[in-house]
């Protein structure tokens, strides 16, 4: 049966938020399946210098629910806006590539076009893009975006700082962000930990572990600085390193020594893409690919330093005390690649933080602000359209189940402002409206 809400003489505009309250109502309770507000509180343009407006788009990928700014609080944000024609999609890679860069340094990535799922969803597929995406998001009304691509940067208090294209040098402009607004856990102390890390992996022989983090520092690190002379040196040293170990793996191929060879060259080709020696370790695996019975050991060592790359990042999520996406991450290595051992370590991974009881604990408590969070974007929602019983009632729960939550201070505050009559408001079947989402069938 196909249920349509309809009131006689009711403006559109407030016949869709009621839609998407009443709506909110009958799925809140499964935590990720909060319908999508078309126009969220706040901020309603974006304006350089001044508070970003909320996310806001009609459906979302690798996302579960609805995205929230106050998710990123403390975090540089790159807003990247673009379209599936070949000018936008050419960008794709370069913001792909910036995400794997500084996705676990303190940065949030967030796509959004003005194009429906169906249309843009493949292009997104198609470009491994793995931080989240809307689909018809408002880009031009809410988000002053005349031409497409095009990238906003946020500072850490969700300011909109710079607008460029992607193409003028992405990279550079979030590392100098990274600067100017440190995120949490990219302080001067944290660089040189990570510093300290790098070195140490370089002592053991781990050059790609090593590569990834003093590179890290490299970018984000002042450049005269002593943590940002000491990672230039150590980037010299790794780069003399990997060269050696490439001819080591030569070596081990001539002598038919193919598992030392491949493992070596699979680590070079990941950690080192981009580079000359990166490109050097795939002519390599390029010529034993060609011997038939290598074949699916190269790809089997390939997904696995990949997944190494994954527990890599992973580990810093758990280090940050992001559990949530430490576990997101570990999913996604054992989904990936899953017959590898960077699989397997990933499985460990996840019993070892779901036997934590600490580590539990807080997991219960950013749940517990997660759901807060919800509930009260569902009760000013319903306070919108004047249906003061039910965002009494979600002010009330929030108060009941998570009186400790960021939340329930606002609900606190709202909670005596609401009138004690709620306005009635008449429904009956109806076609829907044109341009209306429509209810799924029950």
């Amino acid at each position: 049966m196909r249920s349509d809400w309809w009131r006689a003489g009711l403006p559109s505009a407030l016949l869709s938020a009621l839609f998407l309250c009443v709506n909110a109502s009958a799925q809140e309770d499964p935590p990720d399946n909060e319908p999508e507000s078309a126009a969220p509180s706040g901020p309603t343009k974006a304006i350089l210098g001044e508070s970003f407006p909320e996310l806001a788009a009609s459906e979302w990928a690798n996302f579960e629910g609805r995205p929230r700014l106050q998710r990123f609080r403390e975090q540089v944000v790159v807003v990247f806006f673009f379209r599936t024609d070949d000018a936008s999609a050419d960008t794709i890679p370069i913001v792909v590539k910036a995400h794997r860069t500084f996705a676990n340094r303190g940065v949030a990535f967030v796509g959004l076009t003005p194009q429906k799922k169906e249309a843009a969803e493949s292009t997104v597929r198609g470009k491994d893009v793995r931080f989240i995406v809307g689909f018809g998001a408002p880009t031009d009304e809410r988000y002053q975006v005349s031409s497409f691509p095009k990238v906003y940067l946020l500072d850490t208090s969700g300011r909109l700082v710079n607008r460029f294209h992607p193409r003028e040098e992405l990279e550079e402009k979030i590392a100098a962000q990274i600067r100017r607004t440190p995120p949490a856990g990219s302080d001067s102390q944290s660089l040189k930990d990570r510093f300290e890390r790098a070195r140490n992996e370089h002592r053991k022989g781990a050059y790609g572990k090593a590569y990834t983090l003093v590179l890290d520092v490299r970018k984000v690190a002042e450049a005269e600085s002593s943590v940002g002379k000491a990672a230039a040196d150590l980037l010299r040293q790794i780069d003399e390193s990997a060269r050696k170990w490439l001819v080591e793996a030569q070596d081990a191929a001539h002598e038919e020594q193919y598992d030392k060879a491949i493992r070596i060259l699979a680590e070079l080709s990941v950690r080192f893409a981009g580079t000359d020696t990166g490109a050097a370790a795939d002519t390599e695996i390029g010529r034993l690919m060609g011997t038939r019975d290598l074949k699916p050991k190269v790809r089997k060592a390939l997904d696995n330093a990949r997944g190494e790359l994954l527990l890599d990042q992973a580990a810093d999520h758990e280090a940050g005390r992001r559990y949530l996406e430490a576990l997101k991450v570990y999913r996604q290595a054992i989904e990936d690649y899953g017959d590898t051992d960077a699989s397997k370590a990933a499985e460990q991974a996840i019993e070892r933080i779901q036997g934590d009881k600490q580590i539990q604990e807080t997991i219960r408590t950013l749940w517990a602000e997660e759901e807060a969070d919800r509930w009260l974007d569902i009760a000013e929602r319903f306070a919108k359209v004047e249906m003061y019983g039910k965002a009494r009632e979600f002010y009330q729960r929030i108060l009941d189940t998570h009186p400790k939550a960021r939340a329930a201070a606002r609900a606190k505050e709202q909670l005596p402002k609401l009138p004690v009559e709620e306005k009635p408001v008449e429904v009956e079947e109806a076609p829907p409206i044109e341009g209306e989402a429509e209810p799924e069938d029950e």
